[in-house]
């Protein structure tokens, strides 16, 4: 039989170095295993507060952007933005330019006139960067403050608009009510003129009927009157003449009358025409001279 194997003070010291490991090493394996347990509740509970605020978070903005004030006052923010930045950016486009553009011709001897595009350049983009900025910033808070107050008064803005409305309606009611009685007054004043017309022409139509009647009448009576007088005068007168034409003196008186004239006539027309010649002919002497003759 073999004989057991006996254990030198070495091996027993390797022995006992081993144990005492082998126990540090189980009290770090227990720790390392209680650390990643209580790690691991930890980080359990930190997801479950992180998902419990994002729920709150995500019902919060739900809420809030269900809410029309927000809405509103969004709504005005981004056009306020969107208009203040366009406005902003352009006149920070031309401002910046035009000073780039001044402030490049003092060394624009030295940079043979490159300096004034340049400037122009920078001048415009930085102009339009700080303006476009300015400009949003400035119609953002513009246009969030005047969107939430009109939100926000929007009840006292609608009353006032209705009382307007209504007030106007009112206005256009009376107008119409006005504009009816007018027109209610007119046609009965036309009415009455028209009625006082007919009956004005009327009178007078047979006012005038019964003068033109009266006068028929009185020129019917004058004309037979002046025939008959006319026809005694007639008479009258042709029997005068008759008479007279019977009478030799008158026969006589008229043959020499017309004998007369008829000499006389001749004599006088004679004796015009002599003299008349010789005072002509007297007058014309004096422009002789220069008419040579002709007057």
């Amino acid at each position: 039989m073999a004989a057991p194997l006996r254990k030198t003070p070495s091996v027993e010291k390797d022995l006992s170095e081993v144990a005492e490991k082998s126990s540090a090493m189980k009290t770090i394996i227990t720790r390392a295993e209680d650390a990643k347990t209580k790690a691991a509740m930890k980080w359990q509970a930190a997801k479950v507060k992180v998902l419990e605020k994002a729920k709150v978070a995500r019902a919060k903005s739900v809420e809030l952007s269900s809410d029309k004030s927000v809405q509103a006052t969004a709504a005005s923010v981004v056009g306020g933005a969107t208009v203040g930045g366009i406005g902003g950016a352009t006149g920070g486009l031309l401002l910046g330019g035009a000073t780039g553009a001044v402030l490049g011709v003092l060394p624009a001897l030295f940079t043979f006139g490159l300096s004034i595009p340049i400037g122009a350049a920078l001048g415009a983009g930085c102009g339009l960067l700080m303006g476009g900025a300015t400009g949003t910033a400035t119609g953002a808070g513009v246009g969030g403050a005047a969107g939430y107050s009109a939100y926000t008064r929007r009840d006292e803005i609608a009353s006032f608009i209705e009382q307007v409305r209504a007030k106007l309606v009112e206005a256009l009611g009376k107008g119409k009510c006005t504009a009816a009685e007018a027109k209610a007054k007119a046609g009965n004043k036309i009415e009455d003129a028209r009625v006082k017309a007919i009956d004005t022409f009327t009178l007078a139509k047979g006012f005038v009927m019964s003068h033109i009647a009266a006068a028929k009448e009185t020129t019917l009576a004058a004309v037979n009157s002046a025939g008959g007088k006319a026809a005694e005068v007639a008479k009258v007168t042709k029997a005068k003449t008759v008479e007279i034409a019977s009478d030799k003196k008158v026969q006589v008186t008229a043959a020499s009358a017309a004998g007369g004239a008829a000499v006389l006539g001749s004599g006088g027309a004679a004796v015009g025409f002599a003299t008349g010649g010789a005072v002509g002919a007297a007058v014309g002497v004096v422009p002789a001279f220069f008419t040579f003759g002709l007057s």
